[in-house]
């Protein structure tokens, strides 16, 4: 008995924290426009102590098919790796294929 009356405690203490909880927070989101920003999905993503953000691999050409066979295509990689500024609206970009192919693969 003495066990259910300490978990009943404890999950009315949960819920107390829960809605306490939300009545706290608010999400607010805010769209951020960047000029020149590359179109890639499913990539890696690197943040610089600055700020910045680095963009590696993913895709350029939208959603990948779902049969297996052409679901990654070798024209649908991103080449490239881009290095964003997101404070001052500024992209850079390079060409990783110049890199040397066990690099670059």
């Amino acid at each position: 008995m003495k066990t259910n009356t300490i978990f009943s405690f404890f999950i009315a203490l949960f819920i107390i924290s829960c809605n306490s909880a939300q009545e706290q927070s608010m999400v607010k989101i805010e769209p951020l426009t960047i000029t020149d920003a590359p179109g890639v999905h499913s990539y890696s993503l690197g943040k610089t102590s600055d700020g910045k953000w680095l963009i590696l691999g993913g895709r350029i050409e939208g959603l990948h098919k779902m049969r297996p066979f052409e679901a990654f295509r070798q024209n649908e990689n991103n080449k490239n790796v881009f290095l964003i500024d997101p404070e001052n609206n500024k992209t850079w970009s390079t060409d990783l294929s110049v890199l040397s192919p066990s690099i670059f693969e």
